[in-house]
C-alpha cells in the first residue's frame, strides 16, 4: 500500500496506450465492478486503448493519468461535454485500489481532478460527477470539496441483484474558485512539458 506523500503535488498528464493495461487491472476488481462499472461488466484493455484513440481525436473527451510526486500512478480520470450544454463537463474518477482508505487520498486525487478540468477548459463552467448509491465514500469526498448533490436518478443502474441509485452532484467553476485556494499543488504535463 502507498502512503501519502510529504510533497502533494499531483501530476496531470494524458491517458496514454501504456496506462491502458494498468487502469484495466484496476477494472477487473470485485470493489471496481460495484462502484464504477454502469453496464456490470469491466471495461477492458481493449476499450481503454479506443478510449486514448478517441481523447486524441474529438475536443470534448478528457482522459488523464494522476500521478503522486512518486511517480506512482494513482488515479484515472475520464470525461466529456455533450451538445447542447458545452459548459457542462461530465467526469469520473478511479483510484488505484492500491491506495489505503482513510487517509486523504479520496479528496486529494478528486480536488486534483477538478482543478486539471477547470485549467485545461476554460469554456466549462460546470462539472457534473456521479456515484453509485453503494459507494458513500465517493460521495462524502465530493460533498467535502463542495460539490452540491443535485438529485438522485433512481434504479439508474441495472444489476443482476436489482437494480441501483445513482446520485449527481455538481460544483460551478465560481464555486471552486473561491473555495479552493488550499488544494495541493497540481502539475499540468502536456507530453514532455509541465504547464
Amino acid at each position: 500500500m502507498m502512503k501519502m506523500p510529504v510533497d502533494t503535488t499531483v501530476y496531470v498528464r494524458p491517458f496514454a496506450a501504456q496506462d491502458a493495461e494498468t487502469v484495466a487491472s484496476w477494472l477487473q476488481t470485485r470493489t471496481a465492478l460495484e462502484q464504477f462499472s454502469a453496464r456490470g461488466e469491466a471495461a477492458t484493455e481493449g476499450d481503454l486503448l479506443g478510449l486514448v484513440q478517441r481523447a486524441k481525436n474529438d475536443p470534448l473527451i478528457g482522459a488523464y493519468i494522476l500521478e503522486s510526486a512518486t511517480g506512482d500512478i494513482v488515479a484515472f480520470s475520464a470525461g466529456h461535454i455533450e451538445w447542447p450544454f458545452e459548459h457542462v463537463y461530465e467526469s469520473e474518477i478511479m483510484l488505484s485500489p492500491e491506495l489505503p482508505t482513510r487517509q486523504g487520498w479520496g479528496t486529494l486525487l478528486h480536488g486534483a481532478a477538478l482543478t486539471n478540468i477547470f485549467r485545461r477548459r476554460p469554456e466549462v463552467f460546470k462539472v457534473v460527477g456521479r456515484s453509485m448509491r453503494t459507494n458513500q465514500g465517493a460521495a462524502q469526498v465530493m460533498r467535502k470539496l463542495g460539490l452540491t448533490h443535485e438529485g438522485t436518478l433512481r434504479a439508474h443502474v441495472k444489476r443482476a441483484h436489482g437494480h441501483i441509485d445513482l446520485d449527481v452532484f455538481s460544483i460551478l467553476r465560481t464555486e471552486w474558485s473561491e473555495g479552493h485556494s488550499a488544494s495541493p499543488r497540481v502539475v499540468i504535463v502536456d507530453g514532455d512539458e509541465k504547464c
